[in-house]
């Protein structure tokens, strides 16, 4: 398969993330405003836009069917809840339950737990999402009449059903006419039905003979679970027990309203009960099988679930961010003092940042995604010779049969982590992506003398900086950007309000050039921890962060290996130094060690103002660089289990693939927003300016953020849509 085959995200959910944070902080900052219809119509698309989020990770079987035809009862049953343990899901017929239940199996819960993920106010105008335990009272409220801060209530139970991780039933509201009462949970509950891998469909013999009934099933059919297999659990049959006709009678009811094939009907159709054990003996083991092959065999409708979670996009969150644009205009200039000759300069001033940031975020999401896709071409060549090796042919099919299924998954994974690796270090690749753009935006000199040689080729004297690009053997190479007028003007601007009593103390026309620098200054700072990891206290090997206790002497010597050449490459640093806010000696010179130094540690000095300014610029690039866990993390999260080998590995690697491009792409706005916060802070204190210029500059930003990330999510998703299909492995083995 040539790589150019694939272009956009295998998973552009996994971009839901970095959305679902933007909207948390929009939501804060909304407060503002204080319209309660605006947090009114927020939360329901924070909800679904969650739910997405927790479907894209989790390989998911609904529990669904109208009201009161006993999905709780079947749940209680088949994980023999008794005693407290019944609290939690108590069945009753004339209840709606409003939000669906998110069933996690797990190995370390001997009991039910019960929770609900909600976005709880940490600070004034600032959530966070965070899961609280609820007691059985307080679930059952949270399921019937939740708060409109509950997003999904979460039920643990031990295991029983799944045998892999990130398998997860999902116990539905009951399915009805869409109408305006009940609108925002039948929405949620046809966005799970979508997404879900199957779908047990519980019903009785009175709702198969009622034809509202069957019209309701008809239209589930036909829409929301087009995708999905289906597995018919009839309740309430204790009656039929031992009356083989009578469950015969049943199951051809079954048969015909759910469309069912005869010669599948043993499999896809269950008569149950709950109020006789013996009974409840008889058919839980059919009923389990019948799951199993569910799990293994499932599979939503991937288009279906692609286009309603660009509808949500393009129709409900765009109409609502139109929404809070027009109010947050309206509150502004209807406000007394809003536009101070000190706010022009400071919008101004974040405007050239911001504009800078855009046109380096596109530049660097077109390089990284070029990079990955080359890593991942060359990992795919690669991880093929491995399936042939270890997987495939008659000499490994004779080994399958005494090789243990975790066994065999743990050798997959290898290959694919060693695939991934096998055209070297990500992060090599990374920084010579990041030198294409800061190299051309700073002005490095004489390109094909001083571009940075990646570490897999550097000869083994060449020292970091070298690398960098910043010296050449003893010879200072000197970067244009930051000139001596750049950094007086940044040093200024971080300098707080001090008293500006000589021309040495102003800043000079420039300072809109200066400010527009911080962006790429910031990036190349990460460039640099991307080539020295250990710089930033990150474990070169592993590619792991190290805690903050181990850090300082693992920075020092980084530090102390790159030698004179320090001396040598001030003049890139000191500019990176005016960004992170280190100290400037008295004579102007900067201590570079020491801007390492406490980039890396600042969080240890807490009651440093600097430092802690630093804090998220410097623990931004040590995320960015710390990608050991990656590989790990998405072979872990990928939710497909088939019995073909090389379209399972070939997924791994494509979310190995897309787990990278999400991490780096969330890092890098996190960067640029931890940044931007300390420009913004600065201006602040240099201009005087009040809360409320910087709750306005708060709300407009968090208005940018989340119009790009649902730009990004909108332009993965319709790429994934036209590339569904190029993939077939089955035609590639053939």
């Amino acid at each position: 398969m040539k790589n150019d085959q694939i272009s956009g995200m295998g998973s552009p959910e996994l971009l839901l993330q970095d959305l679902n944070a933007a909207l948390r902080e929009l939501r804060g900052s909304a407060q503002l405003l204080g319209d309660p219809e605006i947090d009114d119509s927020m939360l329901p698309l924070m909800r679904r836009l969650l739910l997405a989020e927790v479907l894209s990770k989790e390989w998911i079987i609904a529990i669904g069917g109208s009201q009161g035809a006993g999905k709780t009862t079947l749940l209680q049953t088949i994980y023999g809840f008794a005693g407290e343990d019944a609290q939690w899901l108590q069945p009753n017929e004339g209840r709606g339950e409003r939000l669906p239940v998110l069933v996690l199996e797990d190995a370390h819960c001997a009991r039910v737990q019960g929770a609900v993920r909600l976005i709880a106010e940490q600070t004034k105008g600032s959530f966070r999402m965070m899961e609280r335990e609820l007691t059985p009272k307080e679930f059952q409220r949270a399921v019937s009449d939740p708060d409109p801060a509950y997003l999904l209530p979460v039920l643990k139970v031990p295991p029983r059903f799944f045998i892999h991780p990130h398998q997860a039933w999902l116990l539905l509201p009951g399915y009805e006419r869409e109408d305006r009462k009940n609108k925002e949970w039948q929405r949620l509950m046809r966005q799970a039905l979508v997404a879900a891998a199957g779908c047990v469909i519980v019903t009785d013999e009175t709702r198969m003979a009622n034809q509202q009934q069957v019209e309701i099933v008809k239209d589930m059919l036909a829409n929301e679970l087009r995708g999905a297999q289906t597995l018919v659990a009839i309740s309430k049959t204790e009656s039929a027990r031992g009356d083989a006709d009578r469950q015969n009678a049943l199951r051809l009811s079954a048969q015909h309203v759910y469309g069912i094939a005869a010669d599948q009907a043993d499999r896809r159709i269950v008569c149950t009960g709950s109020d006789d054990p013996a009974y409840v003996a008889e058919w839980q083991p059919v009923f389990v099988q019948a799951v199993k092959q569910l799990s293994k065999n499932g599979g939503g409708d991937r288009k279906a679930q692609l286009a309603q979670i660009e509808t949500l996009l393009s129709k409900d969150l765009t109409a609502l961010i139109v929404r809070i644009q027009t109010k947050s205009w309206l509150f502004f200039n209807s406000r007394d003092g809003g536009s101070t000759g000190a706010g022009e300069v400071v919008k101004s001033l974040l405007s050239v940042f911001d504009e800078e940031c855009t046109d380096l975020r596109s530049e660097y999401q077109t390089l990284i995604s070029k990079t990955l896709g080359k890593q991942y071409g060359t990992g795919w060549a690669d991880l093929q010779k491995r399936l042939l090796k270890d997987h495939e042919g008659l000499k490994n099919y004779a080994s399958d049969i005494f090789r243990k299924a975790t066994a065999s998954r743990q050798l997959l994974e290898k290959n694919i982590s060693d695939a991934w690796k096998s055209s070297g270090s990500v992060l090599e690749g990374h920084a010579e992506a990041v030198g294409a753009i800061t190299r051309r935006k700073l002005g490095a000199p004489d390109m094909s003398i001083s571009k940075a040689v990646p570490a897999s080729t550097a000869q083994h004297g060449d020292s970091p900086l070298e690398r960098l690009g910043y010296v050449r053997g003893q010879e200072l190479q000197v970067w244009s950007r930051p000139n001596d007028e750049d950094q007086k003007n940044l040093r200024l601007l971080f300098a707080g309000r001090g008293p500006v009593t000589q021309d040495g103390q102003r800043t000079s026309a420039g300072l809109e050039r200066a400010v527009g620098l911080l962006p790429t200054l910031a990036l190349e700072y990460a460039r640099l921890a991307s080539l020295v990891p250990a710089a930033v206290g990150v474990i070169g090997d592993t590619l792991k962060a190290t805690d903050m206790a181990q850090r300082p002497d693992l920075v020092k010597q980084a530090i102390s290996q790159m030698g004179d050449s320090v001396n040598l490459g001030r003049t890139v640093l000191r500019g990176l130094a005016a960004v992170l806010a280190i100290d400037v000696a008295s004579d102007g010179e900067l201590d570079v060690p020491g801007v390492l130094i406490k980039t890396a540690t600042a969080g240890a000095g807490a009651g440093n103002t600097a430092a802690a300014a630093v804090g998220g610029v410097g623990a931004a690039v040590v995320g960015l660089v710390a990608v050991g866990y990656l590989v790990h993390s998405a072979i872990e999260q990928t939710r497909h289990h088939d019995e073909k080998v090389r379209l399972v590995a070939h997924g791994m690697l494509l979310s190995v693939r897309d787990q990278h491009q999400a991490h780096f792409m969330g890092h890098f706005d996190e960067l640029m927003r931890h940044l931007r916060a300390r420009l913004r802070n600065a201006l602040r204190e240099r201009y005087r300016l009040d809360e409320s210029a910087m709750e306005m500059d708060r709300l407009t930003k968090a208005l940018a953020d989340v119009r790009a990330l649902v730009r990004d999510l909108l332009d993965e998703l319709g790429r994934s849509g036209r590339t569904l299909l190029l993939f077939n492995v089955a035609d590639e083995v053939s």
